[in-house]
């Protein structure tokens, strides 16, 4: 029987069926190559080996005339280099893989349903969902931590602030809080994922505002303390720029400007983004209930706040930044934070859908109007569309056949 408790066996069992390879074929399993196996395990390999020889160290000569140690996205005693000094690669990356969609599943089933008070059912759906839109969503490396577990943080970070805890229930929320700190890359997870950590707090639930300033403030120190522990790689990179030869792209501020922003904001962040998390088609069908429910205008600010940001450092209007600290850190990643809150919006959404059968016309009406845009927005990339298309298309039609099914039941229960 599926109960509240044992729910993190069906995200175990979903995960280990869609990572079968790893556990069949073991080291002969698929892996990703690209900015994976070709560059991070590779450094952090290399740089454990130095580490458990020499010690701490300050140089790194593994790259044609060295580079400064603490000069990367993690120092030499980072966990995954110290890990792959004791177990083989192919062993941590087919863990990592597994384990962290089982967090990015249970996490958001937590947070949706404890969180965002959602039912159940809506809740356990909404799980399932984002553990498989972040294992195909555009970039899927496991190094890029908090875009998996990001959810079951936030309710460990929930777990440990709220007062009407006991302490025996926060030792495992705080072990889980330093785990992802220490396996996590700085530079890739803030000011990201503490922006959005900021809005949830303030936009999402508490009306009182004394919980709001202990949430806001707990925030602030976790994410600080955060900041500290990575002090040592975050000042060598700061310290490391003027002898990057990398480029930077920004460029002066006039008309085109503010028109490229729109184009990528819309069409580059939003569209494509949300076609390859599966819901934007979802997505299009939510416009229509924001009217109706206060849960979805929140999730909507947050959504449009966050699209905001990612449109604004990835198109050429962020020359603005040009000779600033900004322009040295890749704040386009904005766009990682956004497959969760398409996610929650969606979800607040399909529970206000099934809440409400009055707003089913306006939404299913909506859907096909983002079915139709997507096919003609997709058709000129030919093969790529149809992978798209369906993948937008099949939540869709289950959609339709859970209300369909649920509008049924009910219709016999009454004649019974």
């Amino acid at each position: 029987m599926i109960t509240k408790r044992n729910t993190i066996l069906i995200f175990v069992i979903f995960s280990f069926l869609f990572y079968i390879d790893k556990i069949i074929f073991g080291p002969f399993s698929f892996i990703k190559i690209q900015d994976t196996f070709d560059s991070e395990f590779s450094k952090c390999f290399n740089t454990g080996k130095l580490f458990f020889e020499y010690g701490f160290f300050a140089w790194y000569p593994n790259y044609p005339g060295g580079i400064p140690a603490y000069a990367s996205h993690v120092p030499p005693f980072h966990l995954s280099c110290l890990l792959l000094m004791i177990f083989p690669a192919w062993v941590l990356y087919n863990s990592l893989v597994i384990i962290f969609m089982i967090f990015a599943g249970y996490g958001m089933y937590r947070f949706l349903c404890e969180y965002m008070k959602l039912s159940y059912w809506i809740s356990l759906a909404g799980g399932i969902f984002f553990s498989l839109s972040t294992q195909i969503q555009l970039e899927p490396e496991i190094y890029i931590v908090f875009s998996h577990v990001f959810p079951l943080f936030f309710v460990w970070f929930i777990d440990i602030v709220q007062p009407n805890n006991l302490q025996k229930k926060i030792i495992f929320p705080i072990i889980g809080l330093n785990f992802v700190f220490l396996i996590s890359y700085p530079v890739l997870s803030f000011p990201h994922f503490l922006i959005l950590q900021i809005l949830l707090v303030l936009l999402m639930k508490y009306s009182h505002k004394e919980i709001t300033k202990k949430l806001l403030k707990w925030s602030v120190i976790i994410w600080t303390g955060y900041v500290l522990i990575c002090i040592p790689s975050l000042y060598s990179l700061w310290e490391f720029v003027p002898f990057v030869s990398r480029t930077y792209s920004l460029y002066p501020i006039n008309f085109s400007s503010f028109t490229n922003f729109i184009k990528v904001t819309i069409y580059n962040i939003f569209i494509l983004i949300s076609a390859r998390s599966m819901v934007f088609v979802l997505i299009i069908a939510g416009f229509s209930l924001i009217p109706y429910s206060k849960k979805v205008k929140r999730a909507f600010l947050i959504m449009i706040i966050l699209l905001i940001l990612s449109g604004f450092f990835d198109s050429t209007l962020s020359g603005v930044l040009a000779n600033t600290i900004f322009e040295k850190m890749d704040l386009r990643h904005f766009y990682w934070t956004l497959p969760f809150i398409f996610i929650v919006f969606v979800f607040t959404t399909l529970d206000e859908l099934f809440s409400n059968g009055k707003l089913a016309v306006r939404y299913f009406f909506s859907s096909i109007i983002g079915l139709v845009f997507l096919f003609l927005l997709l058709y000129p990339l030919k093969k790529l569309s149809i992978s798209i298309f369906l993948l937008n298309f099949i939540p869709f039609l289950i959609t339709c056949c859970v209300y369909n099914y649920k509008k049924y039941a009910r219709f016999i229960s009454l004649i019974n």
